[in-house]
């Protein structure tokens, strides 16, 4: 039986995940109806152990997957998309927590130019209209300001009777749209 003393040493070093961004400038293309934009967004894990990983998403931009888990030396995509939406600040830093790491913050910027558009009529008039009877009516959405406008109606009630064609539409800065309204009352119930 033999007996021997050594030293060993090591140098532990926290979890890392490295992003491919250091920060996101996001806007929407001109010619596009959406509501939102998206980008992607890949993590990194270069060390020999697994990692979890958490997102918080802040205002109009999220994250999916908020959480996931990162194998040894592999990477995933995470997509950020931004939803500009009125009372909210389209600019945030994203948190990125990463237990046993250190925390990390991904700024995000929106770039929307601010529309303005108006109504040419203050009123759309259908008299009276009988139940189960549609009446179409029409109005124009102008475009006002010095950018080019993308607009959408927002749903109405099924039950209301009424609808809007187009439901969303793009109007270039001095023109207008025209919008046709249908409303059609339903039966008493």
């Amino acid at each position: 039986k033999h007996t021997f003393k050594f030293t060993v040493t090591a140098e532990v070093v926290p979890i890392e995940v490295r992003l491919s961004s250091s920060e996101l400038q996001m806007s929407f293309p001109d010619d596009s109806l959406d509501v939102s934009v998206s980008r992607t967004v890949t993590l990194e894990n270069p060390g020999n152990a697994p990692c979890e990983f958490f997102w918080a998403s802040r205002g109009p931009f999220s994250v999916t997957p908020e959480q996931g888990r990162l194998e040894p030396f592999s990477s995933a995509e995470v997509v950020v998309t931004w939803q500009p939406a009125p009372g909210h600040k389209n600019s945030q830093r994203l948190a990125l927590h990463v237990p046993g790491g250190e925390d990390q913050e991904l700024p995000v910027t929106g770039h929307l130019p601010e529309p303005k558009c108006a109504f040419t009529s203050k009123k759309l008039d259908f008299g009276l209209v009988p139940v189960g009877i549609a009446r179409t009516g029409s109005v124009e959405v102008k475009n006002t300001g010095e950018h080019p406008a993308i607009c959408f109606v927002d749903n109405f009630d099924p039950a209301s009777g009424i609808t809007c064609e187009p439901e969303r539409w793009r109007v270039g800065v001095g023109e207008t749209q025209k919008l046709t309204v249908t409303l059609k009352p339903p039966a008493a119930r």
